[in-house]
C-alpha cells in the first residue's frame, strides 16, 4: 500500500516537473556528489511547482523559478505549506547547505558521506536525526536488523531518496486537500444558492 503511494507520488510529481520517473527511480545509483546535486535539482523545481499551486495563481511560477532555494524555503515555510512539518524544513534546508558546500569548490566533486561524518560529527547527528525520522525503529536488511539511526547512517542515499519520497507524497496530498477543500466550499455555496432560489 505504501509502495503504490509512493509510486503514485513520483508518477504525479515527475509529471508535474517535467521529467522521466525513472530519473528518480534510478537516482540512487548516482555517485555521492552527483546524487546530492540532482536531489537538490528536483527539491528546487518542487518547490518552484508548490508554491504557485498553494496560491491558485499561475503568475507565480516565472516569479518562483527566479527565486534562490533560501527564499523558496522561506516561502514554503511561510505559507506552512508542509504543515508546520519541520523536519521536511530541516530536510530541505540541510540539503540545500550541503549542496551549496559541494559545489562551491571543485576539490568536492569525490565527496563521500563516510568521510563527510568522519570529518563533522555535529552534521552526522543533525543528518541521522532528519533523515531517520520517517522510518520505522527498527529496519531489517536481509537477516539483519538494524536501529533506524544505523541504517540511516550507513545507506545515506536511501534515507535522503525516501526522504524526497515522503517530500512527494505531502505535496500530491497538499494539492489534493486544496481541491477537495474547493469542492466542498463550491459545494457548501450551491447549497445556499438553492436555499435563496426556493
Amino acid at each position: 500500500m505504501e509502495e503504490d503511494v509512493f509510486d503514485n507520488s513520483i508518477k504525479e510529481i515527475s509529471e508535474k516537473l517535467n521529467i522521466q520517473p525513472a530519473f528518480f527511480y534510478f537516482l540512487h545509483k548516482e555517485d555521492e556528489w552527483t546524487f546530492i546535486i540532482k536531489i537538490h535539482c528536483i527539491l528546487e523545481s518542487l518547490l518552484s511547482w508548490i508554491i504557485p499551486e498553494h496560491l491558485k495563481d499561475k503568475r507565480f511560477i516565472d516569479y518562483c523559478k527566479k527565486l534562490g532555494m533560501m527564499k523558496k524555503i522561506q516561502l514554503v515555510t511561510a505559507l506552512d505549506i508542509f504543515k508546520n512539518e519541520a523536519k521536511i524544513i530541516n530536510g530541505i534546508n540541510f540539503l540545500s547547505e550541503l549542496r551549496n558546500t559541494l559545489t562551491h569548490d571543485v576539490t568536492n566533486i569525490n565527496f563521500s558521506f563516510s568521510d563527510y561524518f568522519k570529518n563533522n560529527p555535529e552534521k552526522k547527528k543533525v543528518f541521522i536525526k532528519i533523515f531517520s525520522y520517517y522510518w520505522k525503529p527498527k529496519v531489517h536488511i536481509k537477516e539483519e536488523i538494524l536501529t533506524r539511526e544505523e541504517f540511516v547512517k550507513l545507506n545515506p542515499k536511501i534515507a535522503i531518496w525516501f526522504f524526497i519520497n515522503q517530500i512527494f507524497a505531502l505535496s500530491v496530498l497538499h494539492v489534493k486537500e486544496d481541491e477537495l477543500e474547493n469542492i466542498y466550499q463550491f459545494s457548501k455555496i450551491v447549497e445556499i444558492i438553492k436555499k435563496f432560489q426556493a
